[in-house]
């Protein structure tokens, strides 16, 4: 009894949406029955890896982490995610669980648009002290503000 997949389809790339009922039931499985990433992939044509990042966000956050609406980021949210990685060092996967978002693919993104629209930002000759005065320099720039995905 699996709940109904919806999958979109863009183009040629197939993107499937899960509900919340069975993000939840994949949670469950992997708490309560012990199911783990081969089992649960097989059963609901998700990744391992994105099982996995669901069952550490769900725990994190709560269940109630799922009932967001879509979100909208501000600039200033998406620099300090990329700040993280960028420039302390942090894992993508650790920083976009703290900050409850729903998967990887978000900040990837987002860090993909940060390169090419400024490339070469965090070489050696911009350190940390210069970082806080080159970031209002460009935040105007900044694709957002443009109407870009960043």
């Amino acid at each position: 009894m699996t709940p109904e997949i919806r999958t979109l389809i863009s183009g040629v790339i197939f993107m499937t949406k899960y509900t919340k009922e069975i993000k939840l039931a994949i949670y469950h499985e992997w708490v309560d029955d012990h199911r783990r990433g081969t089992y649960l992939s097989r059963k609901y044509g998700m990744g391992r890896r994105e099982i996995k990042y669901l069952v550490d966000l769900i725990q994190k956050h709560g269940e109630d982490i799922l009932d967001r609406p879509q979100q909208k980021y501000t600039v200033d949210f998406k620099l300090t995610a990329i700040d993280r990685v960028l420039l302390r060092g942090e894992a993508l996967r650790q920083v976009s669980l703290d900050l409850g978002l729903t998967n990887t693919g978000i900040l990837a993104n987002w860090l993909r648009s940060f390169n090419a629209n400024f490339p070469g930002f965090y070489n050696s000759n911009h350190t940390a002290d210069r970082f806080s005065a080159s970031r209002i320099s460009f935040m105007h720039d900044f694709p957002e503000t443009r109407g870009s995905q960043l």
